[in-house]
């Protein structure tokens, strides 16, 4: 099997116009080779992927939990015919994929598969964004039944959460129009078979040339030529650097669509926000069969319904400390601990002082200290800031150069803040 996998990439079967296709077998056994091809520009198609398939089973039992034996039956005709389910289904499927975000569950499924591919740290996750596409008339009818949330049609934030109902097609883009420093890669998967129309368009010739963001009409797509050339069955996944010039799928008059855009930050110091709200660090997700995982305790830190006294915040603080170290979910516990727990929170921000070694997370460690007068503390954070930037170099996995500026925060813009704060102090 490791000499078919090597075979494989010494000679890959991509072309400008057909990815490399690899079973999920073989992509799981090839090592660091998928994400080095993925560093190389090159766009994987994998077939037979297993978490896709369980993650739907997975789907549709949720969704038939909320209404019925009738909701199942409903998103298998919409599986395999197309057929628009009722709307009690809908109200279904908006709760389930609530369900999945709120628990991380296409994280949690894809966390071994993209263990195995050793991309480059710190991993992040963002979850999954729901893409699903019905004809206009339903889509209305939907948003006027008042069953619905408002965020289902439209986005509360620009770089929140998803809609869950696909409002529009995309333009023509790459996930980033600006300078940037990290690697993100997205998996792309349909919940059904896909035919071409009906697939993500990329543009891969486009990859390293200056072409860059522009509305998808019939003058650009002409401009641009053939988009690559593959389908998708149910269980298969697109796999592509975020930097590819790509569109939404060409669609059929009628046809519905529902998929899955999820995206890896690899390489990346700090938590994404600049680009996109809701990443997780990949350590969140590593298990034991004694200990619930980061992202287990991040679900339930985040959770209002319940009270929580200091013992509870205590018990969390200790459980991190036999965890795989993720700075994240620090962050998070000392913001819901530090109104009434403020010991807790303080001990949360010491522990990223201690173990980090991101500029990045110093510095938001630091800025909490400072607003709650622990001056000392954030002198901490300073002097480390300091240590850990010296002849450090942020790196450039750019297939272009932007115009546009960074909106990352740089080791420079971090080095000046624990300037001021140690000659303040």
């Amino acid at each position: 099997m490791l000499r078919k996998i090597a075979n494989i990439f010494s000679n890959p079967r991509g072309s400008n116009n057909l990815p490399i296709e690899l079973s999920y077998e073989q992509a799981i056994a090839a090592d660091n080779s998928v994400f080095d091809m993925l560093q190389k520009g090159h766009v994987l198609v994998i077939r037979g992927m297993e978490p896709i398939f369980s993650g739907r089973e997975k789907f549709i039992e949720h969704a038939a939990s909320i209404s019925g034996q009738q909701t199942r039956h409903e998103l298998a005709d919409f599986y395999a015919a197309g057929k628009t389910p009722s709307m009690e289904t809908m109200c279904a499927v908006s709760d389930t994929v609530k369900h999945f975000r709120k628990n991380h569950i296409w994280s949690r499924l894809l966390h071994n598969f993209l263990s195995s591919i050793n991309a480059t740290g710190p991993v992040l996750y963002d979850g999954g964004i729901p893409r699903l596409v019905l004809e206009p008339e339903f889509v209305e009818k939907a948003a006027q039944s008042g069953r619905f949330e408002t965020t289902d049609f439209q986005r509360a934030h620009p770089a929140g959460l998803t809609e869950i109902f696909m409002p529009s097609s995309t333009n023509i883009h790459r996930d980033y129009n600006r300078a940037h420093y990290l690697f993100q890669f997205n998996i792309w998967w349909p919940l059904h078979n896909a035919s071409q129309q009906e697939v993500l368009r990329i543009f891969a010739s486009e990859y390293k040339k200056n072409s860059f963001d522009r509305d998808c009409d019939e003058k650009a797509l002409m401009a641009l030529g053939a988009p690559l050339d593959y389908t998708l069955n149910f269980g298969d996944a697109i796999v592509f650097h975020g930097e590819h010039l790509h569109a939404s799928p060409a669609g059929i008059p009628g046809h519905r669509r529902q998929s899955v855009d999820f995206r890896v930050a690899a390489c990346c110091d700090d938590d994404n926000a600049h680009y996109r709200f809701g990443f997780l660090n990949q350590k969140n997700f590593e298990t034991s069969s004694s200990k619930k995982s980061g992202v287990d305790w991040v679900i339930e830190i985040e959770d209002e319904s319940s009270e929580k006294n200091e013992s509870w915040f205590l018990e969390v603080l200790n459980a991190f400390e036999h965890l795989p170290f993720a700075e994240d979910r620090y962050i998070i516990l000392h913001d819901h601990a530090k109104q009434r727990y403020p010991e807790v929170a303080k001990h949360a921000i010491e522990a990223i002082i201690r173990k980090s070694g991101s500029f990045f997370w110093l510095l938001k460690a630091g800025e909490r200290a400072r607003l709650v007068g622990e001056n000392e503390v954030a002198k901490r954070a300073a002097n480390k800031i300091n240590e850990t930037t010296r002849n450090y170099k942020l790196p450039d996995y750019m297939p272009v150069s932007y115009a546009n500026p960074a909106q990352q925060i740089t080791p420079d813009q971090a080095k000046a803040w624990s300037s001021k704060i140690i000659a303040q102090l």
